[in-house]
């Protein structure tokens, strides 16, 4: 093709074809993506200050769901520095489509399409099936960027999902990020920070029953990453944090699957 462009979105497309079309299976993060892995790392630590606490957090294999906080553009290249296995994503349907961006989501990211603004019941069944293969399932609970770069108010699908595939929840943080290009543009070395929590387990035992309870369990998600952000990023969960307390895959007194006895 004549355009740049329009030849690299084709090249994608085709290089992603078989991908796209293969089942979803479990397994460890393949070498190939490993080693892209480690090259935006490098990328990344050579163009900014690159802060991470708690990195050896991450489960030794899944399934999980890894569950973080979005400020920037940029946080799709810091969490991916940061994956330890192969991990889909969910993804706004718009990026389908597009000669580049739909390509490498789904060649680099085994990334799953989503209707925004209702309820999106395939990319649900495609998210469970991923958990229920054994492999990570990487979102936002927000569902879009903060134009605030503070929490906003989770949406439930995270523990909708982590209810039926019973996993267990993940949570990171990242900030910094968002002033990563005025920092640029001033010829400025950006810091990013970036904080992992201990995986947890939301409660077999509802803490708020009926059909609030997504919502309840929705809250102790969000408030696990309230506690790695500082105070100013912690947003409409400002206020206390000891309200709930998620169960730490690590702590004593739990049954063979993580919950308290």
């Amino acid at each position: 093709m004549p355009c740049p462009y329009c030849f690299v979105g084709t090249t994608l497309a085709e290089m992603s074809k078989q991908q796209s079309t293969q089942q979803l299976s479990a397994g460890a993060m393949p070498r190939w993506l490993y080693l892209c892995r480690r090259g935006v790392r490098f990328l990344l630590r050579s163009l900014v200050s690159l802060d991470i606490q708690g990195e050896d957090s991450f489960p030794d294999a899944p399934p999980y769901i890894f569950v973080v906080n979005h400020l920037s553009w940029l946080d799709v290249v810091v969490m991916f520095a940061l994956l330890h296995h192969k991990t889909a994503v969910f993804a706004a349907e718009k990026w389908e489509h597009h000669p580049v961006g739909g390509p490498i989501m789904r060649w680099f990211g085994y990334a799953i399409f989503v209707q925004r603004g209702e309820v999106d019941r395939q990319a649900l069944k495609q998210a469970l099936n991923w958990l229920r293969s054994g492999n990570v399932l990487g979102l936002a609970p927000e569902g879009t960027r903060s134009p605030t770069h503070a929490l906003q108010r989770g949406k439930e699908g995270v523990a909708y999902l982590a209810h039926l595939a019973d996993v267990p929840i993940l949570p990171a943080v990242a900030w910094g990020q968002e002033t990563a290009v005025s920092d640029w543009l001033h010829l400025r070395l950006p810091v990013i920070h970036v904080r992992v929590g201990q995986p947890f387990r939301l409660p077999r035992v509802p803490v708020v029953k009926g059909a609030n309870r997504l919502a309840s369990d929705t809250e102790i998600i969000m408030l696990a990453l309230a506690r790695l952000l500082p105070p100013a990023y912690r947003g409409v969960y400002a206020g206390p944090l000891s309200r709930t307390s998620p169960v730490s895959e690590g702590d004593s007194g739990k049954d063979e699957h993580g919950y308290r006895a």
